[in-house]
């Protein structure tokens, strides 16, 4: 007979001994493989999700608040769009949304859809998505408000820069409510959460916020260069870039070209956004006799002579190298000579805009008449609010204005002259006091030579990118892929979540395959006695098990699937906490399949090796004989002294546990403590065991305990299996967190805003602002945050966060605040801090890592790590310096992340939320928002505690299988006992005794153990403990395991026991 014959003979004859093993391989690869179609499925969703979202979206390019052309998007043949954010609210007013994403699309947009369809919206028409208008319970022919901000060319936050709350209302006819496959799942940040989104006609949007024929983003569903085409081609180099560089123009860059007359010709670069950035500037500044100029609007000037409110002065070498020339409206009104002093009041803005007066002195070094042709009004900028408005008085231009300060003979100065300088300084004492984040100059000025305005333009185009202005590719294919890889691997975490129940089925397959060997104990004798090697045997006998575990494996392939919808439906329902939102599909791959046969397969033939290795080792004769013995090597001397030392540093981390204010650090100590003394505890049972075996035993009781020490081994493994796995289900629930202080950093409120609030709600300006009442808000204190739009790597996103949303904070506002997992508050510039759970989970990284960011200027920057929150409400976000941020953004303008501090959060809370309704603000507790992050970690914990139990439980009914292979090996034992005059059922009784004392033990000790584990949570009175659970846990596991051992007792100990005397 070959080989393979006696393989699949032996699998057919025992057969009914092998399907222990057939359960067990199926079991464990149920659990391996469903844990990995898990994850294929978390990750199949996710992907389902970017589809929809992005549709066939391949690349574009977001300006943010940088608008350029129309013209230049349709010329690169991608799509044009505005994207901004705003509120929405029921025709009625009854109900409003806040951070809804308002979208300006034309015909070409729906063309990249998931389905391609064409939505035609006319100008009074819009087209909501489906979360939306489930929130404003909306149908089609309804009308909605949607409030957004009018965009302004230049920063809110620069001086000079016009009113802070500059909002459009648009009300409009619901014209179509779009599902997923319409695009009413469009989001370009990566989420699994569909975001309320409103689409307005492109060319309506762009004339009610005066933006006609700019926009301020592209898309494209051709793959940009970076990924498709030559890996040397940079950004900003044609190919099929969203936006092509050779159809730049002067306007994409906000810039103005205009010939100037005065002393000379000129040509001057101005932009609309009054200061010119650093970078554009520098360009210019190249030019061949270019020179800088920064003209600024001062609050006053004075003399001895006199005053003079609101006036304009320039700054530029040509005109002033030293002291101040003034014109000689301004000597006149002052009555002043060469040789004069002359003051000028001006404000600068600080970090938001809050402004500071400050005042410079110069010497009158020259007048120049009015007739001059020098004096004109082409060196002023377009200010907002002030260059637009034919009355002084009318004058809005951001800054506080005494309006009875101003004089008729500044009203005529104003008709007659407009915004005319009426001082020149040089430019280097300029920006010594009017330099700011936005820029240094307002203007650059070059010779006109008589060059062709044409020629002209593009020789300056030719010297700027795109990237100078923050307008770069993204790519948002790459990013929807590599984003959902997800932030967690489902797979790898159910696995581990199922461990329990995994190594359960793996020892209860082992010990029925050594069950079944045992009894072919004999046989294997006899092959080696007739010359098989000991090699030879076990290849051959686990090659007949795993001909069976084969068969187990692929039907647990299919019971694999079972076990994922399950997990599935569980996801969706009772744990929906952790997939927060996202609609999951079943999806398991090919190579996850394949992987998950041939990884289980492995695992379970090398857990029947090490299982077997003592078997093949015993002589033939004693398998012939059937005196087969497996007792572990005898146990250490030192016994005693190891328990003593591990008890003692069990004792010692309870007052250091007691002594810490860190809530995960007092949780990892009891841990600890608990797992030490368990340990201890099994130590010292094997000292008692050790002991008691040379004692005499005199009644049947003493029989029973003589019979648990006599194998002190097996017996201490059935106690370890139980106590551990106990304590383990039991004490993991210690790491469930609760909202604390900590966590909220003893902040009441957390909040957002849908528009920027640019106003220091703080001061008594910023309260006057928004009418807020003084004696409310007396005792509350607002942290504001600058919000850069990222992708949330909170936990409450599965995707893996590409570019994290960036925000900013002065950090002396938090210090003391929260607790620190790692690391400590940044302390110098670029350094950032995130809460623990982003950086490892979301972001994948730990303190000292960095993270790369593009900067306003297309430049890229690192940002570093080094300070780790645990457990806090700011998750999802890192967070850097205000100064830092401004410094890389310095366009950015307002507030829109807040956390605040008020010892009346319910008054407070409404009334912000009534005040700044304009601005689209939202409050709500912040131990609620905390909760929510916090819901996740404790999802997973749960999910661990159900699948341990089912685990442990399984555990326990292989302890019947030991029972039996116990009373097995004693078969001749309690025969010649029965012989002796001992009744079958007292024989039973002991057994049973025997065995329930190993279980008992095993419960007791991982219970007093885990209770201990758990104390901090009991402390506070359960918090979120499945008390009851797990009460009901332990008891079924102490019954379960009393009634296994009884009907393996009774199952074992039948017939005539003296009959096994005759086979000893």
């Amino acid at each position: 007979m070959s080989r393979l014959s006696l393989i699949l003979t032996s699998a057919r004859h025992y057969w009914r001994g092998h399907l222990g093993l057939l359960f067990g391989a199926f079991l464990a690869s149920a659990i391996l493989s469903g844990s990995l179609f898990v994850g294929d499925s978390v990750r199949a969703s996710l992907r389902r999700v970017a589809a929809f979202r992005l549709g066939k979206i391949e690349s574009g390019v977001l300006g943010g608040d940088r608008w350029f052309t129309e013209k230049l998007a349709r010329e690169s043949k991608s799509v044009p769009f505005i994207l901004a954010t705003g509120s929405a609210s029921a025709g009625n007013g009854n109900v409003r949304v806040n951070n809804a994403q308002l979208v300006g699309v034309d015909d070409s947009f729906w063309s990249l859809s998931p389905s391609g369809k064409k939505i035609t919206l006319g100008s009074n028409e819009i087209a909501i998505n489906k979360p939306l208008a489930r929130k404003l319970n909306a149908k089609t022919g309804d009308s909605i408000l949607l409030r957004l901000e009018r965009p302004s060319a230049i920063s809110r936050d620069a001086p000079l820069s016009g009113s802070t709350n500059e909002q459009v209302t648009l009300r409009r006819t619901i014209a179509a409510i779009l599902p997923p496959e319409e695009f009413g799942a469009f989001q370009l940040i990566a989420s699994q959460i569909t975001p309320d989104t409103a689409f307005v006609a492109l060319s309506d949007l762009q004339k009610q916020i005066d933006m006609e024929e700019r926009v301020n983003g592209v898309l494209s569903d051709r793959t940009p260069p970076l990924r498709g085409g030559p890996s040397e081609l940079p950004p900003g180099t044609g190919g099929v870039q969203p936006l092509d560089p050779s159809k730049r123009t002067l306007e994409d860059f906000g810039l103005k070209l205009t010939r100037v007359s005065g002393g000379q010709k000129e040509w001057e670069v101005s932009t609309s956004r009054v200061f010119l950035d650093p970078i554009l500037a520098d360009k210019l500044l190249a030019t061949p006799k270019a020179y800088g100029v920064l003209t600024y609007l001062v609050n006053g000037i004075t003399s001895a002579k006199g005053g003079t409110p609101y006036s304009m002065i320039t700054a530029a070498d040509r005109m002033s190298s030293s002291g101040i020339t003034i014109t000689q409206w301004l000597a006149d009104d002052h009555n002043l000579q060469i040789g004069d002093d002359l003051t000028l009041k001006y404000f600068t803005v600080g970090l938001g805009r809050e402004l500071k007066q400050e005042e410079a002195t110069f010497k009158v070094a020259k007048i120049l008449p009015m007739t001059d042709s020098e004096v004109t009004k082409a060196w002023t900028p377009e200010f907002p609010g002030v260059s637009d408005v034919d009355n002084c008085r009318d004058w809005e231009p951001g800054i506080p204005m005494d309006m009875k300060a101003i004089r008729d003979k500044d009203e005529k100065y104003w008709d007659d002259y407009k915004g005319t300088p009426k001082g020149f300084i040089s430019l280097a004492d300029g920006q010594k006091l009017w330099n700011n984040r936005f820029g240094a100059h307002t203007a650059i000025r070059f010779p006109d030579s008589g060059q062709d305005e044409t020629a002209l333009r593009q020789e300056i185009v030719s010297k700027l990118q795109l990237s100078d202005i923050g307008l770069v590719v993204r790519d948002f294919k790459a990013d929807a892929t590599a984003a959902a890889k997800g932030s967690v691997d489902f797979g790898g975490l159910f696995i581990g979540l199922s461990m329990f129940l995994i190594a359960a089925a793996l020892v209860f397959a082992a010990l029925l395959f050594l069950f079944t060997l045992e009894r072919r104990a004999s046989q294997i004798g006899l092959l080696l006695a007739i010359g098989w090697t000991p090699k030879n045997v076990r290849r051959v006998l686990l090659l007949e098990a795993g001909v069976i575990a084969i068969v187990g494996v692929l039907l647990g392939i299919l019971g694999g699937r079972v076990y994922t919808q399950l997990a599935l439906d569980g996801l969706s329902g009772a744990w929906s906490g952790a997939a927060k939102g996202l609609p999951l599909i079943f999806d398991a791959s090919p190579a996850t399949q394949a992987g998950s046969i041939f990884g289980t397969l492995l695992v379970v033939l090398l857990t029947l090796w090490w299982a077997s290795r003592k078997l093949f080792a015993t002589p033939a004769r004693n398998l012939i004989d059937g005196s087969i013995t497996s007792e572990l090597s005898r146990l250490a001397s030192h016994s005693l002294l190891s328990a003593h030392l591990t008890l003692l540093i069990a004792l010692v981390l309870i007052p250091a546990a007691m002594a810490s204010s860190d809530p995960m650090a007092v949780s990892g100590m009891f841990f600890g403590s608990g797992m030490l003394l368990m340990i201890a505890g099994l130590l010292y049972l094997r000292r008692w065991m050790r002991s008691d075996s040379t004692s005499l035993a005199q009644t049947l009781t003493q029989i029973g305990l003589r019979n648990i020490s006599r194998r002190t081994s097996r017996s201490l493994a059935v106690i370890g299996m139980m106590a551990g796995g106990i304590f383990l289900v039991v004490a993991v629930n210690a790491f469930r967190m609760d909202a604390t202080d900590a966590g909220t950093g003893r902040f009441a409120l957390i909040g957002e805003s849908s528009l920027p609030v640019y106003e220091d709600l703080n001061s008594k300006a910023g309260r006057e602002a928004f009418a807020l009442d003084e004696e409310l808000l007396a005792q509350t204190t607002v942290v504001p945050f600058r919000v850069r739009e990222g992708d949330d790597a909170s936990c409450l996103n599965l995707n893996r966060a590409q570019k994290p949303q960036l925000v900013a904070v002065d950090f002396a506002k938090l210090a003391d605040r929260f607790a620190f997992a790692s690391g400590s508050l940044p302390q110098q510039p670029l350094e950032a801090l995130a809460d623990q759970a982003t950086a490892m989970w979301g972001l994948g990284k730990g303190v000292g890592d960095t993270i790369e960011y593009t900067a306003a200027d297309g430049s890229t920057f690192q940002v570093k790590l080094t300070g780790l929150l645990a457990g806090s409400v700011l998750q999802g976000k890192v967070i850097i310096n205000e100064a830092s941020y401004l410094a890389k953004y310095p366009d950015a303008a307002g507030y829109r992340f807040f956390l605040i501090d008020t010892t009346k959060p319910e008054e407070v809370s409404a009334h912000l939320t009534r005040q700044l309704e304009q601005r689209g603000l939202a409050l709500e507790p912040a131990k609620q928002r905390l909760e929510a992050f916090l819901a996740v970690q404790n999802t997973y914990i749960g999910i661990f505690t159900i699948l341990g139990g089912l685990g442990v439980l399984l555990g326990t009914a292989g302890l019947g299988v030991l029972v039996a292979r116990h009373v097995l090996e004693r078969k001749g034992e309690l025969g010649l006992m029965q012989a002796l005059g001992f009744r079958s059922g007292a024989l039973r009784t002991m057994i049973l005794g025997e065995h329930a004392a190993l279980l008992v033990l095993g419960v007791l000790l991982g219970s007093l153990t885990a209770a201990l584990a758990v104390f901090p949570a009991l402390k506070q009175g359960g918090g979120d403990l499945p008390l009851t659970f797990l009460g009901s846990l332990i008891g079924g596991i102490l019954l379960l395991g009393l009634l296994i051992c009884f009907i393996a007792t009774v199952s074992a100990v039948r017939g005539r026991l003296i009959e096994s005397i005759r086979r000893e």
